[in-house]
């Protein structure tokens, strides 16, 4: 199972025989995060800006794991300060915290109106 969550992942396969992160770079390492969720299966789970670092191809990738993990009924809370990744990832709600509160909540239309106009208007 986690071979074929690896490949899926596009995950070097020597990379499995290390230490958790040893070595790994950051792309690796988010890629990793996802290879977790996805063989713990958990009820829910929390990715703290995992876009942080990526490039296009790999942004993808862990969208699409993201995304493989949602469709097996983990419940996802995505952290992020941008909105490329929801070009990948299908969100139910955007809600937006400024200040230590929810200033917002709206679909993923929201990140885009943010993205655009900032946090000013929104």
């Amino acid at each position: 199972m986690i071979r074929e969550y690896a490949d899926f992942l596009h995950i070097d396969p020597s990379l499995l025989t290390r230490s958790i992160h040893e070595g790994f770079s950051g792309g690796e390492r988010k890629k990793i995060e996802v290879l977790q969720a996805l063989v713990l299966k958990p009820r829910f789970a929390i990715f703290d800006e995992i876009d942080t670092g990526l490039d296009v191809d790999a942004l993808k990738i862990v969208a699409s794991g993201i995304e493989k993990l949602r469709k097996q009924g983990t419940g996802c809370i995505i952290i992020t300060h941008y909105q490329r990744l929801l070009t990948y990832l299908h969100p139910d709600t955007v809600t937006v915290i400024k200040k230590g509160t929810v200033a917002k909540t709206g679909d993923a239309k929201l990140a885009k109106i943010i993205e655009g106009k900032g946090y000013g208007d929104e």
